[in-house]
């Protein structure tokens, strides 16, 4: 939220800006302690998977220019995910995933590796029969049970994540 804040030109705004300040500067700060601790990455398709927080705490640490918050996240996303080689996309999706594991990371080193270094490590990391099968759209069986129908915000956030990738990395269909 105070990402969005940041960039309004609003009284209001500015004053819930100003107001969150101690919130967002204390969030930060735990992100800082944590990020050299954390040895392995939370890859479930829900809210606590890592590259997910990660792709946020990113975006807020680069609009806001917190530089050393911007690098502390780069160096953790590389730490744990730089090694990952042929993504078990093809056990996606669990019963109640609105988060793609494999998408979810993907998305995060495309935004921390330089371009041709991302291309190189996502052809290691993503098989094209696994990237296929990222595209079909899961049965949602039962709209009405609430872990099922998380299965309608995967395509959601499939798309998310496929929206922002190079063209050379998707699959011509």
């Amino acid at each position: 939220m105070d990402e969005e804040l940041a960039g309004w030109n609003d009284a209001d705004g500015k004053k819930w800006h100003e107001a969150l300040q101690p919130l967002t500067q204390k969030i930060v700060e735990l992100w800082m302690k944590f990020l050299p601790k954390q040895t392995y990455p939370n890859r479930t398709g829900v809210h606590p998977n890592t590259a997910f927080g990660l792709v946020f705490a990113l975006d807020y640490a680069r609009k806001l220019k917190q530089g050393a918050f911007e690098k502390a996240i780069i160096e953790s996303a590389k730490k744990i995910y730089l090694k990952d080689k042929n993504a078990p996309a093809m056990w996606e999706p669990n019963g109640s995933d609105f988060l793609s594991p494999a998408l979810e990371e993907a998305d995060l080193m495309r935004r921390v590796l330089p371009a041709k270094e991302f291309l190189s490590w996502f052809n290691g990391f993503m098989p094209l029969k696994s990237l296929q099968h990222l595209t079909v759209l899961p049965v949602v069986s039962y709209r009405t049970d609430l872990q099922i129908v998380h299965l309608d915000g995967l395509s959601f956030s499939r798309s998310w994540c496929m929206k922002g990738m190079p063209p050379c990395c998707l699959p011509v269909m």
